[in-house]
């Protein structure tokens, strides 16, 4: 692969796995209104908050993480304004206090705060206006979650990017992925350039997993399979294979010992209980089918005209 090329696919990377806290749509707005924030030179006395419609139907009902349990568009507009880091993007409220929580919620009472529909089009659009004394900020936000394409100032336009509706709007050109070149690019790519990107994604997927088999979240299938049947190679996989964050101590202890990757493993190992179950399952009904013959015989010649002829998927016999 060119350089270019690799470049590009280096920047798509980046752009699908950059860091978020909680759900995407609620915490877009919190960064949208930390940025307003900022334009103002501190917080809004007042908001008008324009979002499309699928935004205002996202937001709704999540929970805004670190606010102490607050929900919908109000609670990420208040978090953002009090607590809201605009320069970590998507992690904007990854570091709120205590202290924050209570002024959070304070600040989302007593603020006047007017939440409206936008009718533009766009699935995901948020506009924030606030207002101190007598100055104003703006930020707009347009089709992915951290493409701020306006800020205004007291009126005053501070930087615009042309509007589109594409939600691909100021991303990676991603007309350049094909099969063969995403396969050339992860057997050739020097590990080293994206090695910071697979390393964060390992530590929080790591910890997301531990997480997930201590306490009781979403579907629990892999705490499920492996409190049910406990923690065997099989077991272990198919939990891997249903969630990869799932805990895998025994398959990760083998991987490494035969010095292939974990996933790999997987599946080998689910690929030859496939391969068991289905000889299993043959095996078993041709075996059912001797029996529900036999058990229609009514006469000795009958049961001795029964020929046991068990066959191997596949062919060859077993």
């Amino acid at each position: 692969m060119n350089n270019r090329l690799t470049e590009a696919y280096i920047s798509i990377l980046k752009e699908e796995l950059l860091m978020a806290t909680g759900c995407t749509e609620p915490i877009a707005i919190a960064y949208c209104a930390a940025k307003m924030r900022d334009i103002l030179g501190g917080e809004p006395e007042r908001i008008e908050a324009e979002v499309s419609g699928n935004i205002l139907k996202n937001v709704k009902s999540v929970i805004v993480p670190n606010t102490g349990g607050l929900k919908g568009i109000n609670a990420a507009i208040a978090a953002g304004i009090i607590a809201g880091r605009a320069e970590k993007v998507l992690q904007v409220i990854s570091y709120v206090t205590q202290e924050e929580h209570s002024r959070i919620r304070e600040y989302m009472e007593v603020t006047p705060l007017a939440v409206s529909c936008s009718d533009n089009g766009r699935m995901l659009d948020i506009r924030l206006t606030g207002y101190r004394g007598g100055d104003s900020a703006m930020v707009h936000i347009a089709n992915n979650h951290s493409n701020i394409i306006r800020e205004e100032r007291n009126g005053a336009v501070l930087m615009e990017l042309p509007p589109s509706d594409s939600a691909e709007d100021n991303l990676q050109d991603k007309s350049v992925l094909n099969i063969e070149d995403i396969v050339r690019f992860a057997d050739t790519v020097d590990v080293e350039l994206v090695k910071p990107l697979l390393d964060n994604q390992i530590r929080c997927n790591s910890a997301i997993a531990e997480e997930g088999l201590r306490g009781d979240w979403g579907a629990n299938v892999g705490r499920v399979l492996l409190s049910e049947f406990g923690s065997d190679i099989k077991n272990e996989a198919r939990a891997y294979a249903a969630d990869p964050t799932a805990s895998t101590p025994l398959l990760s202890a083998l991987a490494q010992a035969r010095g292939i990757s974990l996933p790999e493993l997987v599946e080998r190992v689910l690929a030859k209980a496939d391969a068991f179950a289905v000889a299993s399952g043959s095996i078993i009904g041709q075996r059912q089918a001797l029996e529900d013959r036999l058990d229609a015989c009514t006469t000795l010649e009958e049961v001795q005209g029964i020929v046991v002829d068990i066959v191997m998927p596949g062919g060859g016999e077993a």
